[in-house]
């Protein structure tokens, strides 16, 4: 059985990898729906990260787009694309399901904190969670 934190990693590039597939597949409706066809272009935009953060982040991002740094703000990534990609078939709906149910599980983990924050959430070389300087108190003046 995998560490919970490998458990979050496996989701995470699962969700994100179908709802990039999800997401190409809602293009189509450039024609016809150009509204979900624009959510496409969003909701492809909010997931390419999920998967890209897992490998490799980038220096200085989490002070761009501190939401992908944290379990609720990744909730909260995954309930816009819950809304986003619910048009279709069979495939984005069970998608979108998995998405909100992902997101309602993050918030659990957020607020009960059972899990320890992935290796990927925290920032390299700057703090952005409250009291992690505490430490440095030589620096009061």
């Amino acid at each position: 059985m995998p560490a919970p934190q490998q458990t979050v990693k496996i989701i995470n590039l699962v969700l994100g990898g179908t709802t990039i597939l999800a997401s190409l597949s809602q293009l189509t409706y450039i024609f016809s729906r150009f509204n979900v066809f624009l959510l496409g272009l969003y909701s492809l935009a909010l997931s390419i990260p999920l998967v890209y953060l897992e490998f490799k982040v980038p220096p200085n991002l989490h002070r761009f787009v501190s939401s992908y740094f944290s379990f609720l703000g990744r909730a909260v990534i995954f309930f816009l694309l819950s809304g986003m990609t619910a048009f279709g078939g069979a495939f984005k709906i069970i998608n979108s399901i998995l998405l909100f149910f992902a997101g309602c599980a993050f918030v659990f983990i957020q607020v009960s904190a059972i899990i320890d924050e992935p290796d990927n959430f925290k920032g390299q070389g700057a703090s952005i969670s409250i009291g992690d300087d505490l430490d440095d108190e030589d620096d009061v003046i």
